[in-house]
Order: C-alpha cells, then sequence, then structure tokens
C-alpha cells in the first residue's frame, strides 16, 4: 500500500515532482511512494488508481510551482476552480480525511492565501509548508525525509475510509521539524562530531601514558563535562526560543483565519476586496511567523543531537577512569 502520495500540476512542476519521487523512492521503496505517471500500469483507469491509492496514503504531498494557483485550461477559466479538476479532488480529499498535508514550494512560490482557494481546499493554506530549493536540493529532500518517516511509521489508514468533514481553518500547531533553510544544521552536527573526535584522541592519547596517564584523563573529562554543561545550556535557551515562537505563530495563526472568515461576511465589492487584502496580509504574517517557529525548532533539535555527541564523548573519556590505576606517587 502506498503512503506518500505526491499530488501536482503538470504544466506547472512536472519537472520537481519527478525529481522528488525518485529520491523518496530511493529511500523509501517504490511500494511506499505513488505519483500517477510513475506507478499506473498501461491500461488502468487512472481514476480508479487515483481513488484507490489515496484511500491508502497516509501523507500527501502538494507541490506548488509559480504557475500552481492560476493555471488556466484552453476556455481560461481557472483550474482550481472547476469542480472535478483532479488536482483539487486529490488534495480536497486529503484534507477531508485530516491527513498530514504539506505543501512543498518549489520555483520560489509562495503559499496561497485561504480566501485564493477554493471552500474545500481553503484549510491548505493553514498547514505547514516546506520548500524545496534547486541549490539545496540533497540537503532539503533530507530533511523532508527525515520528517517523513515517523508518518511512514504508523499504520495506514483502511481504504474506503469515510471522510470527516474538513475542519474550519484555524490556528495549528507547526509540525515538530519544519524547515528547509536551517543554515544552523550541519554547522551544530559538524561542532558535536569534531568534540567528540577531539575528546577521543585526547583519550587515547592519555591512556598511553604512565604515571601521568590517569590525571591526564581526568583533565580531559573535566573539560568533556564542562563542555557538555554548555552544550545543555545552550539547548534549553533553543528550546525556550521555539517555545516562544510557536507562541507567536499560533497567534498569527488565529488572525489569519479571523480575517479569512471576515470575507465571507462583507457585503459590498469594495469591503470584500478590502477584507481579502487584509486576509491576505494577515496569511503572510502569520507564514512568516511560522517560517521563524520551524527555524527554531530545527535548531532546537540540532542542540539537541549536539548534546548527544558530546554526552556520548564524554562517556566514552569517563569509561577507561574506573580501570585505571593510580598514578605513582
Amino acid at each position: 500500500m502506498h503512503a506518500v502520495f505526491i499530488s501536482y500540476r503538470r504544466d506547472d512542476a512536472e519537472g520537481q515532482a519527478g525529481r522528488l519521487y525518485n529520491d523518496l523512492e530511493q529511500r523509501f521503496g517504490a511500494a511506499a511512494v505513488f505519483m500517477d505517471v510513475a506507478t499506473i500500469q498501461p491500461g488502468r483507469d487512472f481514476r480508479r488508481v487515483l481513488e484507490e491509492r489515496m484511500a491508502g496514503c497516509t501523507v500527501l504531498l502538494a507541490v506548488l510551482g509559480k504557475r500552481w494557483l492560476d493555471a488556466r485550461d484552453a476556455d481560461g477559466q481557472r483550474r482550481l476552480d472547476k469542480p472535478g479538476d483532479f488536482v483539487r479532488l486529490e488534495i480536497a480529499s486529503a484534507l477531508a480525511r485530516d491527513l498530514p498535508v504539506i505543501p512543498v514550494l518549489v520555483q520560489q512560490a509562495g503559499m496561497p492565501g485561504a480566501a485564493e482557494l477554493p471552500a474545500d481546499l481553503a484549510a491548505l493554506a493553514y498547514r505547514q509548508s516546506f520548500e524545496l530549493t534547486h541549490a539545496k536540493w540533497d540537503s532539503d529532500v533530507e530533511l523532508l525525509a527525515d520528517m517523513l518517516r515517523p508518518l511512514l511509521a504508523g499504520p495506514a489508514p483502511a481504504p474506503g475510509t469515510t471522510a470527516p468533514p474538513a475542519p474550519a481553518p484555524g490556528p495549528e500547531q507547526a509540525p515538530p521539524h519544519h524547515h528547509p533553510h536551517a543554515h544552523g544544521r550541519w554547522r551544530w552536527l559538524a561542532s558535536g562530531a569534531a568534540v567528540a573526535a577531539l575528546l577521543a584522541a585526547a583519550a587515547w592519547w592519555a591512556v598511553q601514558r604512565s604515571d601521568t596517564r590517569v590525571a591526564d584523563a581526568e583533565a580531559a573529562a573535566r573539560i568533556a563535562r564542562a563542555q557538555l554543561q554548555q552544550a545543555e545550556a545552550e539547548l534549553a535557551m533553543a528550546r525556550v526560543k521555539a517555545e516562544q515562537a510557536q507562541l507567536q505563530a499560533r497567534a498569527a495563526s488565529a488572525a489569519a483565519a479571523a480575517a479569512t472568515a471576515s470575507v465571507q461576511q462583507a457585503q459590498s465589492p469594495a469591503e470584500r476586496a478590502a477584507a481579502v487584502r487584509e486576509a491576505n496580509d494577515k496569511t503572510q504574517a502569520w507564514q512568516q511567523a511560522r517560517s521563524k517557529a520551524t527555524q527554531a525548532q530545527v535548531e532546537a533539535l540540532e542542540k539537541s543531537r549536539m548534546v548527544a555527541n558530546v554526552l556520548k564523548a564524554t562517556k566514552n573519556l569517563d569509561a577507561p577512569l574506573a580501570t585505571m590505576p593510580a598514578p605513582a606517587r
């Protein structure tokens, strides 16, 4: 049963969607990723296959390029406004089932506002987005795969599950990971690995000495413990910042939801236009707050990994001390 469903529009981001499919297939296997043209056998009714795959997926990736929102058919009608548009049906089905729906932004595209979407897609504007960039594609995909692993570990929904009504747009918690531009990611991992290597080398050097090896190892262990305390303090600060940023994102989400609701209450065209502008501004402010919260969460995660690296190095230094003889006096 396929677990990841990749939704995309061919004349918008077909290339990026295909590249993403290949990268995820390498990590999770062909049975865990579905994209229409890649896994539908010749002769099958693609409408039936799409329906089956949607019923079995556990997460949907909606690939959004610059033309996704305003793509139009030969008659000039916006495709998202057509009830039978397959992209609309795919995403609306996942939202109605309250599945994790991740807008994957490519081509430097922005998130659409709720007022710009059909009613059954309005909740998409409040789903945490993820950006894939050409310059950092490999690292971005790796981070996205890390986010997907816990979602794929859970049981897949049973086919034919009845879809509950789509919840009204409202404040949502930001996912635990979330931003492709986590500039501190590799810096902190490299720093933790460098500390671990340095301390391991110090331990080896200490045990080679005779009378002074215990004293040297104890000094190295003290240094490691001090570095561990510093890393733990930085981790605590990062967690506080992440929590504060998440609270700000929730408040911005509530403001955006209220502004979106006011669009439906507008009486005149002028009032509606003003309400739409305000809703878009509020939605943009919420997206910025959400991005900051995501970046803070990723930084806290990398701090946590750094603490784990230093803690491991500290234990490696403490272990030889228990078996070393006392130095000659």
